[in-house]
């Protein structure tokens, strides 16, 4: 554990500098630039660890982000800077828009305010910006946002339309700003559609999502993590839920593949994840979104386990993510081969180490909660 520890300390601290957090200090497909997802949901581990270094580096990562939105409220997706440190380019997205990083920065945008709330005047306008964003995207106004193909962190993969995981982000960000302000908004609401629209009675797991003419019945492991952080599920649906994530697991371990069921070669659905291709592609069976394990996920998923007061599943799936980890040499992939559990993706990737780090924390450590 004392390697582990050390070796995921240092690997956070070596993507954290004076302008902000890179997704990984790796120069490759773009990954040493500020990510707004990433680097967020890095400094959120830094918050639970209170490790000053980390809550510096999201700090400057939310006042680039919010120095460079976008004029209808966009957030980008990611910022690149030279070796001057001067800015580049900035990126909202490629073929579409990416519209979970405005959820995503809301919600690290607040944490920084509760540590420095001098920082008010120049972020509670960039906030109040991005939700109302969010209100322009519901297009129906509906009370749901609806998101493009390519849209949200799954943006290699085919999913589309009122999707569960950008509602619940949008959710959390809402929640942030009512608890930082004290002025209610739309989040009471949001949570009562969310249980409306996408809870399935008769098959005891949360819709991945839905759009005109069909809805989405694959397991989509962020969206069900981010259901258990924000206390959404009843008892009956907590006990639904964990039984059918842990029908999911890979490998005789805990840990759980992003998306399910895999798509195959013979599978229709694997024109659309070519089509859907980057650069390269990613998405082959059991690797990237399509069934590979992603230790930031896991984490998560250990971290909200605790905060439902299910300390020994969560000290299991940390011990797992150990395990994995270090037989992966502690190098800090971005994912693991759904059947093999070995490291694949890029390297090492920031938040691989970062919610592993904050779990070893919050089950043997001092910690702080998330505002959520």
């Amino acid at each position: 554990m004392k390697k582990f520890y050390e070796t995921a300390k240092n690997t956070m601290h070596a993507a954290c500098h004076s302008y902000g957090i890179v997704a990984s200090v790796t120069q490759i497909s773009n990954y040493k630039r500020i990510w707004t997802r990433d680097s967020v949901i890095c400094g959120l581990m830094g918050w639970i660890i209170k490790d000053q270094k980390i809550s510096d580096s999201l700090k400057m990562s939310i006042l680039q982000l919010a120095k460079h939105q976008g004029p209808n409220g966009e957030i980008p997706s990611n910022i690149e800077l030279d070796e001057k440190l001067q800015v580049i380019n900035v990126s909202y997205g490629s073929t579409v828009g990416r519209i979970d990083t405005l959820g995503w920065f809301v919600i690290g945008a607040i944490h920084v305010l509760k540590a420095e709330p001098d920082l008010e005047k120049k972020l509670m306008p960039v906030i109040k910006k991005a939700l109302k964003q969010y209100n322009c995207l519901e297009m129906n106004l509906g009370g749901l946002v609806y998101v493009p193909q390519g849209g949200n962190w799954a943006d290699d993969y085919n999913v589309e339309g009122y999707l569960l995981y950008d509602q619940l982000v949008r959710l959390w960000a809402l929640r942030c700003y009512e608890k930082y302000t004290q002025v209610k908004s739309y989040a009471k609401k949001l949570e009562e559609l969310i249980q409306i629209k996408f809870w399935q009675n008769e098959k005891e797991f949360w819709l991945c999502g839905y759009k005109p003419g069909s809805h989405d019945e694959r397991f989509d492991f962020f969206a069900h993590i981010l259901t258990w952080l924000l206390k959404l599920n009843t008892k009956k649906q907590m006990t639904d839920t964990i039984k059918f994530i842990s029908e999911q697991r890979v490998n005789n371990t805990t840990l759980i593949p992003a998306f399910s069921p895999v798509v195959k070669e013979v599978d229709n659905e694997y024109s659309s994840l070519l089509n859907m291709a980057g650069p390269e592609f990613k998405n082959f069976p059991h690797c990237y979104h399509n069934g590979g394990v992603w230790p930031m996920l896991n984490g998560l998923w250990g971290l909200a386990l605790y905060y439902n007061n299910l300390k020994e599943e969560s000290e299991k799936i940390c011990k797992d993510l150990v395990q994995v980890i270090s037989a992966n040499n502690y190098r800090f992939q971005e994912y693991f081969h759904g059947v093999t559990l070995e490291g694949e993706g890029t390297e090492p990737c920031a938040w691989s180490a970062a919610t592993p780090l904050a779990l070893y924390n919050l089950l043997n450590k001092k910690t702080r909660r998330l505002i959520c």
